[in-house]
């Protein structure tokens, strides 16, 4: 089953040959990019296909590390707003996967970010 995703209200901050560039071939066959986001708190980067979110994390120069979730695994999404001890303004977004002990977590903007990140995931989420 194909579900279509509409992407038309939803700017991308990362161009897929930008993705291509500076991560090579990240994409399966039959695989195809909606729309990559920066992650500025941890440097790292959040990209969406029609078939699994990978978070590319830099932790040092030279450095990469890839987690690749099948939508199929995402268990539950939260977001939640700042506290009021956050005066960044960046809500949280939590994804919980499937037999892992510890969800993801990743603070960005609401509406620039996780809000496109949301609307995405959850057009697959079953």
């Amino acid at each position: 089953m194909t579900r279509q995703v509409n992407l038309t209200d939803e700017p991308s901050p990362i161009s897929l040959d930008s993705v291509l560039q500076s991560h090579g071939a990240i994409l399966a066959h039959n695989e195809t990019y909606h729309a990559g986001y920066p992650i500025n708190d941890d440097n790292s980067l959040i990209f969406l296909t029609n078939k699994r979110c990978i978070v590319a994390h830099t932790p040092e120069v030279n450095r990469v590390s890839y987690l690749s979730i099948p939508y199929r695994k995402i268990n539950s999404i939260e977001v939640s707003p700042p506290s009021k001890y956050q005066y960044d303004g960046r809500h949280t977004l939590t994804l919980q996967i499937a037999g892992q002990r510890h969800p993801i977590q990743k603070r960005a903007d609401w509406q620039s970010t996780i809000r496109p990140i949301v609307n995405i995931i959850a057009a697959y989420f079953r």
